[in-house]
């Protein structure tokens, strides 16, 4: 079986990517009161995203490791169409009886869960925050989680000095062909720590006046957005 699974819900089993960044890209429910299509409608608020809204989406998350062992399952079986609902309980049975050991073997591997991380920062540098706004206008019409930046999420907006002193260093000293365990995270955030500690108070206050002018831009983005 090929492409993307739809119709079939991973059991409530928490995403593991040990010794790797974990940046959320969704916060908070809508919890307003469900507007129905005419209303949304009335009041001339959109419920569907534009090319360029669908375009500036983050990256999606590597697969859960239960949809890839209910992807394997069902391409041995053949299964598909009408009979992907009973075989999808049927394999939901089966996981929960699983042992550990026997679904690590569909753990996301290491550069995959490497690879989105730096897709989603990537994405979240790049991103136009007012496209986000109204990206998540839309959202909000559909009831479904808002999108956010990673500096205003998992990384706290604004970042510290030093976090954008380590968005230079893996800029300078980690290359984009680098070996995965060149760029183990454990190890580069060593090596960023100590070249840290060596840096001159005049080095280091590059740094912190980028802090202080991404923080003057955070307050007016949040004036903006208010």
């Amino acid at each position: 079986m090929s492409g993307v699974l739809t119709g079939v819900r991973a059991p409530a089993v928490a995403f593991s990517t040990s010794n790797v960044m974990q940046f959320p890209t969704q916060v908070g429910k809508v919890g307003r009161p469900k507007k129905t299509a005419a209303e949304n409608k009335l009041k001339g608020t959109r419920t569907r995203l534009t090319s360029e809204e669908k375009e500036a989406m983050p990256p999606k998350r590597p697969a859960h490791k239960f949809i890839r062992f209910f992807s394997e399952q069902a391409a041995k079986a053949g299964g598909g169409g009408p009979k992907l609902g009973p075989l999808a309980k049927e394999l939901s049975v089966v996981w929960r009886n699983m042992t550990e050991e026997q679904k690590a073997k569909y753990d996301t591997p290491l550069e995959e869960r490497q690879e989105y991380q730096r897709k989603l920062f990537e994405w979240s540098e790049k991103v136009d925050p007012k496209l986000l706004v109204s990206i998540n206008k839309v959202r909000d019409a559909q009831h479904r989680y808002k999108v956010v930046q990673l500096k205003e999420h998992a990384m706290k907006a604004p970042a510290t000095p030093y976090m954008y002193f380590v968005k230079d260093f893996w800029a300078k000293h980690i290359p984009a062909d680098a070996t995965a365990e060149e760029r183990d995270f454990v190890n580069v955030s060593k090596r960023s720590s100590e070249a840290w500690r060596l840096l001159s108070q005049e080095e280091k206050q590059v740094y912190y006046d980028i802090a202080s002018k991404k923080r003057e831009e955070y307050k007016k983005y949040q004036e903006d957005n208010k």
